[in-house]
Protein backbone atom coordinates (compact mmCIF):
# COMPACT_ATOMS: atom_id res chain seq x y z
CA UNK A 1 0.00 0.00 0.00
CA UNK A 2 1.30 3.44 -0.96
CA UNK A 3 1.64 5.65 2.10
CA UNK A 4 0.04 9.07 1.95
CA UNK A 5 1.72 12.18 3.35
CA UNK A 6 0.97 13.50 6.82
CA UNK A 7 0.60 16.84 5.05
CA UNK A 8 1.98 20.32 5.23
CA UNK A 9 -0.70 21.29 7.74
CA UNK A 10 1.18 19.30 10.40
CA UNK A 11 4.16 21.54 11.31
CA UNK A 12 7.55 20.33 12.41
CA UNK A 13 7.50 20.68 16.21
CA UNK A 14 11.08 21.84 16.75
CA UNK A 15 10.24 24.65 19.18
CA UNK A 16 8.47 22.43 21.67
CA UNK A 17 10.74 19.38 21.49
CA UNK A 18 14.23 20.62 20.86
CA UNK A 19 16.98 21.82 23.06
CA UNK A 20 18.97 24.53 21.24
CA UNK A 21 21.45 22.69 18.99
CA UNK A 22 22.79 22.84 15.46
CA UNK A 23 23.19 19.09 15.21
CA UNK A 24 19.59 18.16 14.37
CA UNK A 25 19.10 15.66 11.55
CA UNK A 26 15.81 14.57 9.95
CA UNK A 27 14.62 11.82 7.62
CA UNK A 28 11.47 10.68 5.85
CA UNK A 29 9.67 7.62 7.17
CA UNK A 30 6.31 5.85 7.01
CA UNK A 31 4.17 5.56 10.13
CA UNK A 32 2.46 2.18 9.82
CA UNK A 33 -0.47 2.65 12.16
CA UNK A 34 -1.93 4.69 14.98
CA UNK A 35 -2.49 8.36 15.72
CA UNK A 36 0.66 9.83 17.25
CA UNK A 37 1.69 13.32 18.33
CA UNK A 38 4.97 15.01 17.53
CA UNK A 39 7.49 13.71 20.03
CA UNK A 40 6.43 10.05 19.84
CA UNK A 41 9.43 7.73 20.15
CA UNK A 42 9.53 5.40 17.16
CA UNK A 43 11.14 2.07 16.32
CA UNK A 44 12.07 0.90 12.84
CA UNK A 45 10.36 -2.13 11.29
CA UNK A 46 13.00 -4.62 10.15
CA UNK A 47 13.16 -8.05 8.55
CA UNK A 48 15.72 -10.82 8.18
CA UNK A 49 16.47 -11.48 4.50
CA UNK A 50 19.22 -14.10 4.50
CA UNK A 51 21.30 -16.44 6.65
CA UNK A 52 24.37 -17.34 4.58
CA UNK A 53 26.90 -19.97 5.73
CA UNK A 54 30.61 -19.38 5.12
CA UNK A 55 31.96 -21.04 1.98
CA UNK A 56 34.75 -22.79 3.89
CA UNK A 57 32.66 -23.97 6.87
CA UNK A 58 33.70 -27.39 8.16
CA UNK A 59 30.27 -27.99 9.68
CA UNK A 60 27.07 -28.36 7.70
CA UNK A 61 24.65 -27.19 10.37
CA UNK A 62 22.34 -24.22 9.89
CA UNK A 63 20.84 -21.16 11.55
CA UNK A 64 17.11 -21.45 12.26
CA UNK A 65 14.12 -19.41 13.45
CA UNK A 66 15.71 -15.95 13.56
CA UNK A 67 13.63 -13.30 15.32
CA UNK A 68 14.43 -9.68 16.05
CA UNK A 69 15.15 -8.91 19.69
CA UNK A 70 15.72 -5.72 21.65
CA UNK A 71 18.54 -3.70 20.11
CA UNK A 72 18.27 -5.21 16.61
CA UNK A 73 19.40 -2.81 13.89
CA UNK A 74 19.70 -2.94 10.12
CA UNK A 75 22.93 -4.37 8.71
CA UNK A 76 24.92 -7.60 8.49
CA UNK A 77 25.40 -9.60 11.68
CA UNK A 78 28.16 -12.22 11.81
CA UNK A 79 28.02 -15.50 13.73
CA UNK A 80 31.52 -16.95 14.18
CA UNK A 81 32.33 -20.26 15.90
CA UNK A 82 34.59 -19.63 18.89
CA UNK A 83 34.34 -23.03 20.61
CA UNK A 84 34.30 -26.53 19.13
CA UNK A 85 32.83 -29.35 21.24
CA UNK A 86 31.39 -32.80 20.53
CA UNK A 87 27.91 -31.43 21.27
CA UNK A 88 28.26 -28.54 18.84
CA UNK A 89 30.17 -25.62 20.36
CA UNK A 90 29.45 -21.91 20.60
CA UNK A 91 29.29 -18.92 18.26
CA UNK A 92 29.82 -15.25 18.98
CA UNK A 93 27.41 -12.75 17.42
CA UNK A 94 28.89 -9.47 16.18
CA UNK A 95 26.59 -6.60 15.24
CA UNK A 96 26.92 -4.60 11.98
CA UNK A 97 29.54 -2.39 13.66
CA UNK A 98 31.65 -5.40 14.61
CA UNK A 99 30.78 -5.29 18.31
CA UNK A 100 30.23 -8.50 20.28
CA UNK A 101 26.57 -8.52 21.35
CA UNK A 102 25.84 -12.16 22.27
CA UNK A 103 27.13 -15.71 22.44
CA UNK A 104 24.97 -18.50 21.02
CA UNK A 105 25.44 -22.17 21.92
CA UNK A 106 24.62 -24.79 19.32
CA UNK A 107 21.28 -26.42 20.06
CA UNK A 108 20.10 -23.67 22.40
CA UNK A 109 17.94 -20.59 21.80
CA UNK A 110 20.09 -17.46 21.98
CA UNK A 111 19.30 -14.08 23.53
CA UNK A 112 20.33 -10.62 22.38
CA UNK A 113 19.39 -8.47 19.38
CA UNK A 114 18.86 -11.60 17.27
CA UNK A 115 16.95 -14.51 18.80
CA UNK A 116 18.04 -17.63 16.93
CA UNK A 117 18.95 -21.30 17.08
CA UNK A 118 22.00 -22.97 15.55
CA UNK A 119 21.36 -26.59 14.59
CA UNK A 120 24.23 -29.08 14.34
CA UNK A 121 24.43 -31.03 11.09
CA UNK A 122 26.03 -34.38 10.26
CA UNK A 123 29.44 -32.67 10.27
CA UNK A 124 30.50 -30.79 13.40
CA UNK A 125 31.38 -27.11 13.42
CA UNK A 126 35.00 -25.95 13.69
CA UNK A 127 36.41 -22.77 15.17
CA UNK A 128 36.13 -20.06 12.52
CA UNK A 129 32.97 -21.39 10.86
CA UNK A 130 30.59 -18.52 10.25
CA UNK A 131 27.19 -17.36 9.12
CA UNK A 132 26.15 -13.92 7.84
CA UNK A 133 22.67 -12.79 8.90
CA UNK A 134 21.30 -9.79 7.00
CA UNK A 135 18.73 -7.50 8.62
CA UNK A 136 17.18 -4.79 6.43
CA UNK A 137 14.66 -1.96 6.64
CA UNK A 138 11.47 -1.90 4.61
CA UNK A 139 11.42 -0.04 1.29
CA UNK A 140 9.45 2.89 2.74
CA UNK A 141 11.36 2.99 6.06
CA UNK A 142 8.34 1.86 8.09
CA UNK A 143 8.24 2.88 11.75
CA UNK A 144 5.88 2.38 14.67
CA UNK A 145 5.59 3.57 18.24
CA UNK A 146 8.39 1.70 20.02
CA UNK A 147 6.87 -0.90 22.38
CA UNK A 148 8.90 -3.52 24.22
CA UNK A 149 6.50 -6.33 23.28
CA UNK A 150 7.05 -5.88 19.53
CA UNK A 151 9.00 -8.57 17.64
CA UNK A 152 9.56 -6.82 14.30
CA UNK A 153 12.49 -4.62 15.32
CA UNK A 154 10.30 -1.65 16.23
CA UNK A 155 10.80 -2.39 19.94
CA UNK A 156 14.16 -0.60 19.66
CA UNK A 157 13.82 3.23 19.78
CA UNK A 158 15.56 4.84 16.82
CA UNK A 159 13.81 8.14 15.99
CA UNK A 160 11.42 10.82 17.24
CA UNK A 161 8.32 11.84 15.30
CA UNK A 162 8.66 15.46 14.17
CA UNK A 163 4.99 16.16 13.42
CA UNK A 164 1.54 14.94 14.41
CA UNK A 165 0.63 11.96 12.21
CA UNK A 166 -2.64 10.05 11.71
CA UNK A 167 -2.17 6.55 10.29
CA UNK A 168 -5.53 5.26 11.55
CA UNK A 169 -6.72 4.76 7.95
CA UNK A 170 -3.44 3.44 6.59
CA UNK A 171 0.28 4.20 6.49
CA UNK A 172 1.33 7.85 6.13
CA UNK A 173 4.61 9.48 5.21
CA UNK A 174 6.09 11.69 7.90
CA UNK A 175 9.26 13.40 9.07
CA UNK A 176 11.31 12.08 11.98
CA UNK A 177 14.29 13.32 13.94
CA UNK A 178 17.30 10.98 13.79
CA UNK A 179 19.77 13.19 15.64
CA UNK A 180 19.54 16.05 18.11
CA UNK A 181 18.96 17.06 21.73
CA UNK A 182 15.41 16.76 23.07
CA UNK A 183 13.36 17.36 26.19
CA UNK A 184 12.49 14.01 27.76
CA UNK A 185 9.28 15.40 29.25
CA UNK A 186 8.00 16.33 25.76
CA UNK A 187 8.14 12.77 24.42
CA UNK A 188 5.43 10.12 24.05
CA UNK A 189 6.76 6.72 25.12
CA UNK A 190 5.30 3.33 24.14
CA UNK A 191 4.24 0.54 26.48
CA UNK A 192 7.03 -1.16 28.37
CA UNK A 193 9.57 1.60 27.82
CA UNK A 194 10.75 4.25 30.28
CA UNK A 195 12.75 7.44 29.89
CA UNK A 196 15.78 5.43 30.95
CA UNK A 197 15.33 2.66 28.39
CA UNK A 198 14.68 4.98 25.47
CA UNK A 199 17.51 7.31 26.45
CA UNK A 200 20.02 4.45 26.32
CA UNK A 201 18.80 3.21 22.92
CA UNK A 202 18.51 6.68 21.35
CA UNK A 203 22.02 7.66 22.44
CA UNK A 204 23.26 5.04 19.97
CA UNK A 205 21.55 7.12 17.26
CA UNK A 206 23.05 10.43 18.44
CA UNK A 207 19.77 11.48 20.06
CA UNK A 208 20.33 12.93 23.52
CA UNK A 209 17.55 13.49 26.08
CA UNK A 210 17.55 16.17 28.77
Amino acid sequence: MMAKSAGAEEPIAEVDLLKPTKFTRMASATLRSGVLPAGAVLGQVLRVTSMVPGESNAGNGRVESVQLGVGARAGRYMLVCIEQTPSGGAFKLDDPNGRLVAVAKVGQRSAGPLLLSIARGSKGFAVGDRFAVDVVTTIENDMQLARTMATDGSQTPIAILAQDADASSGPVRCQVFTRGHFRADALTIGEGHSVGSIAKALLFCEIVLH
